[in-house]
């Protein structure tokens, strides 16, 4: 693998779809609870102000780069923010469709969930590879 590998994350339109449909169903399984209906409003619009805070977040993320350096170097630039070193924590999943980023900087944890349209397909497999030769036996891994 040729390194530095340099990865411009993008906003995942997968990501945004599935979110946005498991919201649904989760308002959708109000439907039939035993609650007033002032209770399942409350509870759905909980579950609303959710998903804004997730697809905003997910939309902070859009623009980040991330850098795979040769000795295992990792170098995360927010799209507003400073650069800087992280480094990979052994919570980090990979799954066949799935890589769920977690890193580590200072006393601050970043969670970037990942999936194939979020950097591009050859990008993705790279990263995998990556993630596997420099995670070791410490990542969770399904595939």
């Amino acid at each position: 693998m040729h390194l530095p590998l340099v990865l411009a994350l993008r906003r995942s339109r997968r990501l945004d779809i599935l979110l946005s449909a498991l919201h649904l169903l989760a308002i959708l399984a109000l439907l039939p609870l035993a609650l007033p209906g002032a209770a399942r409003a409350a509870l759905a619009a909980l579950v609303l102000a959710s998903l804004v805070s997730t697809l905003a977040a997910l939309r902070r993320q859009a623009g980040a780069v991330l850098q795979l350096g040769r000795r295992g170097a990792l170098e995360f630039t927010p799209r507003v923010g400073v650069c800087g070193t992280v480094l990979l924590d052994a919570h980090t999943l990979l799954l066949p469709g799935l890589i769920v980023l977690v890193l580590r900087q200072e006393e601050r944890r970043i969670v970037l969930p990942l999936l194939a349209d979020s950097v591009g397909g050859e990008e993705f497999r790279r990263l995998r590879l990556w993630l596997r030769t420099r995670g070791g036996g410490a990542l969770s891994s399904a595939a």
